[in-house]
């Protein structure tokens, strides 16, 4: 007993099962040397908190250190699988093709399958603009692909196929309810029209001082993507046909 061996009293007394048979003397150390039969009690002796083992009993065999090898090999396999399936699934397709992060919402171009963060394009058309590289023209270049599309359209998720078609279509119409800030700007009208917002604007009425029947005009109405444009072109609620394109337009001026 170690409290008996350092200071000659135990509080179990004869209940104790430990040995009584040796007490420290001055100068041995404060813990007795067991041996290998007074450090285990039987069974019978012992309750279930001083039951005692020898170290080599914790000791796996050899199975069981095949089984933990085994199964250390599979988690190991399979995180690594998992981090691949992960980096598939927000790899290259869904990727911002500038800054290589998956955007809040894609911007996509009608003619690839590309996406791009809203700012990141923004950005990369203003540095090609700023050095006049990209002249003007109603088809955007893919910064990826260099491929010319007619307009970009954002959505909240990347699309394909019909789900791509149908996105393209509700773009086009909404689109088509804002008025052409190009072609108001030509008629002179003295109204304060933002034709990037969000809401429609309603629809743009003509200067009445301008005379188009006669041919003596004081405006005449104007866009330089004519038919091709995307917006609204319309007087007095009416839709204006130029009968000609981005092209043709460019050429009458």
């Amino acid at each position: 007993c170690r409290y008996f061996y350092r200071s000659g009293k135990c509080t179990r007394g004869d209940k104790c099962q430990f040995s009584h048979a040796q007490k420290r003397e001055s100068g041995q150390p404060g813990v007795p040397k067991s041996s290998s039969t007074e450090s285990q009690a039987s069974p019978s002796e012992a309750g279930p908190s001083r039951l005692s083992a020898l170290a080599t009993d914790f000791v796996p065999s050899q199975s069981l250190q095949e089984i933990s090898e085994d199964r250390s090999r599979q988690e190991a396999q399979s995180s690594v699988t998992s981090r691949q399936a992960l980096k598939q699934s927000s790899g290259d397709a869904e990727a911002c093709g500038i800054c290589m992060e998956v955007p809040v919402v894609f911007a996509q171009h009608t003619g690839c399958n590309h996406y791009f963060c809203v700012p990141c394009i923004q950005q990369w058309r203003k540095q090609r603009s700023v050095r006049g590289e990209q002249r003007q023209s109603n088809s955007k270049a893919c910064p990826t692909c260099r491929s010319r599309s007619n307009f970009t359209f954002v959505t909240a998720e990347p699309v394909a196929n019909q789900q791509r078609l149908a996105a393209i279509e509700r773009h086009r119409k909404r689109l088509k309810q804002i008025p052409c800030r190009h072609f108001t700007k030509s008629l002179g009208l003295h109204r304060s029209l933002d034709s990037r917002s969000d809401t429609p604007a309603p629809a743009a009425a003509a200067d009445p001082n301008a005379d188009f029947s006669k041919g003596k005009k004081k405006a005449t109405p104007y866009c330089v993507f004519g038919d091709d444009c995307l917006f609204q072109h319309s007087i007095d609620g009416k839709p204006y046909l130029f009968n000609a394109g981005f092209k043709d337009m460019k050429a009458r001026r």
